[in-house]
């Protein structure tokens, strides 16, 4: 008796081994993307922080550094330092008299995916220092 292919059922081997690996590769990508999102959105939490103080209107440039660095010291991020912050934030004052200021904070991170290859992210955020929420 001759069986044909109409009556098999199931997966081949080929099959299974090319689903187990699209599994494994999606899983290895997630692994080497989570510490540059977790980073990022760390970062954004501070920023806001920072820009929320009730005194985020009349902050300087060198105190809106220090408020950051704080909340920097809290986490176990290594990314900036009091030397080197400099280099990647600005505290932009508003040209127009009444307007608040904008701490931005700009840098590129990058996490190795495979021998040469890297996957890079752009950080680029600004942020409105108005005080507390609700404050206006």
């Amino acid at each position: 008796m001759k069986q044909t292919r109409t009556n098999q059922r199931g997966m081949t081997l080929w099959g299974l081994s090319y689903i187990l690996f699209t599994i494994i590769m999606i899983f290895v990508f997630i692994l080497r993307l989570y510490p540059l999102y977790y980073e990022k959105y760390q970062y954004i939490g501070m920023l806001d922080a920072v820009a929320q103080r009730p005194d985020a209107t009349t902050l300087t440039e060198r105190d809106a550094y220090k408020f950051f660095m704080r909340n920097v010291a809290v986490t176990n991020l290594t990314r900036f330092s009091e030397a080197n912050l400099k280099d990647y934030m600005t505290l932009e004052r508003s040209k127009k008299k009444g307007e608040p200021a904008t701490l931005h904070l700009k840098y590129e991170a990058s996490s190795p995916l495979f021998a040469d290859l890297e996957l890079k992210m752009v950080f680029d955020r600004k942020v409105v220092m108005r005080g507390p929420v609700g404050a206006e």
